[in-house]
């Protein structure tokens, strides 16, 4: 957990592949390392994607590209996103993702407000508002169950996704809540993503984390679950923010 985030973590992975295949090649090793980065973020399917792309180019030059494509679908996303919000608006977000992050920065010129939850249980939205405080956007930490009480305030709803299904956005547990309000508040939702997190697998679970995140002792008789994602059903969106172009909700429930 220090290094968070579905694209963090997948651009760290994809520098760690680079500097083994350095010194051991694209043979079997790689392949037994790229299967170890994967296992460790089995809900998030942006590595997913991105090790089969290189998987299959098997070069060095493949692993750089997509870590390019990456970090370029970032600014892209920002600068696209941007042209939604109106001025002095006040936005909503939940969690920790550099492409949320990145429409937020390219539109801080737009924004009056931004509320950012802290995200329990680690927190990591305490790291998104230390982020957008230090680009000088007027920043507000509340609690998870707060969103509801400021939703009114709000214009907009940014999040990122950890991965698109034919089910729903995929995303940090609390993001779904945190829709639901929006939706009942008729506030508009934007989810910014790139499009390596189009999720095809046959196979999909939501990972479960230690209990001791949440508290560390249980009470006795009590069991404690950690789930770390939810999934939002896709009426509950309203635009999904790629790289390539923005997708209504409809349009991209259409294609998965």
């Amino acid at each position: 957990m220090r290094i968070r985030s579905a694209t963090r973590i997948a651009v760290a992975a994809l520098w760690h592949l680079y500097q083994h295949a350095e010194k051991k090649g694209l043979g079997a090793s790689f392949d037994r390392e790229a299967k170890r980065m994967e296992d460790l973020r089995p809900t998030a399917v942006v590595l997913h994607n991105a090790l089969e792309f290189v998987r299959n180019k098997r070069t060095l030059d493949s692993i750089l590209y997509t870590i390019d494509t990456i970090d370029s679908a970032k600014h892209r996303i920002g600068v696209m996103g941007a042209k939604l919000f109106k001025r002095r608006a006040v936005i909503m977000t939940h969690c920790e993702s550099t492409e949320a992050e990145s429409m937020l920065i390219h539109s801080k010129k737009k924004i009056a407000r931004v509320y950012a939850t802290e995200t329990r249980p680690i927190y990591q939205g305490v790291s998104t508002a230390k982020r957008l405080a230090k680009e000088g956007i007027d920043t507000v930490l509340i609690v998870d169950g707060a969103c509801g009480i400021f939703m009114p305030e709000v214009d907009a709803v940014v999040v990122g996704a950890d991965a698109l299904r034919k089910e729903g956005m995929v995303n940090k547990i609390g993001t779904m809540p945190m829709l639901a309000a929006a939706k009942a508040f008729g506030k508009p939702v934007y989810v910014a993503a790139n499009s390596l997190k189009v999720d095809r697998r046959k196979k999909f679970s939501i990972e479960y984390r230690s209990p001791k995140e949440v508290i560390e002792k249980a009470p006795a008789g009590v069991d404690v679950l950690n789930p770390v994602f939810d999934i939002t059903p896709w009426k509950l969106i309203d635009k999904i923010i790629t790289e390539r172009r923005i997708y209504t909700s409809y349009e991209l429930a259409g294609i998965l």
